[in-house]
């Protein structure tokens, strides 16, 4: 028995003897899978000592638990980390993005990858 992260509602997986002892994460439903996808964009802004990279999740805002795409945003993550090359890049996961952020950021020097919810430009 599970719980999904999305809209709470308990839900089941078919279990055979093959898979009777296999665990499987899960955290949403068939129906949330199906209804909220991740649709991931990605831009690429400069700004004075570098660029900025910008990863949204979604198309636009949703009110839901996160957690819900653990394995998901966990392998975008790990992508994340594989890109940043250089020791003076920065990585940061935020859910608001706008100016007056992006003018604090800009004085960063090197590369910035942000994370973000959904796209904000």
């Amino acid at each position: 028995m599970m719980r999904c992260y999305i809209c709470g509602k308990v839900y089941y997986y078919k279990r055979n003897l093959k898979t009777l002892f296999t665990y499987k994460i899960s955290y949403r439903c068939l129906s949330c899978e199906k209804k909220y996808k991740l649709s991931i964009n990605y831009q690429v802004i400069p700004k004075e000592k570098g660029v900025f990279h910008i990863i949204s999740l979604f198309n636009e805002r949703n009110n839901f638990n996160l957690l819900a795409f653990n394995e998901e945003i966990a392998y975008i993550i790990k992508h994340i980390l594989k890109e940043m090359n250089k020791k003076n890049d920065t990585f940061l996961w935020l859910d608001v993005v706008n100016e007056e952020i992006f003018n604090y950021l800009d004085k960063i020097k090197g590369d910035i990858y942000l994370l973000t919810n959904y796209t904000y430009i």
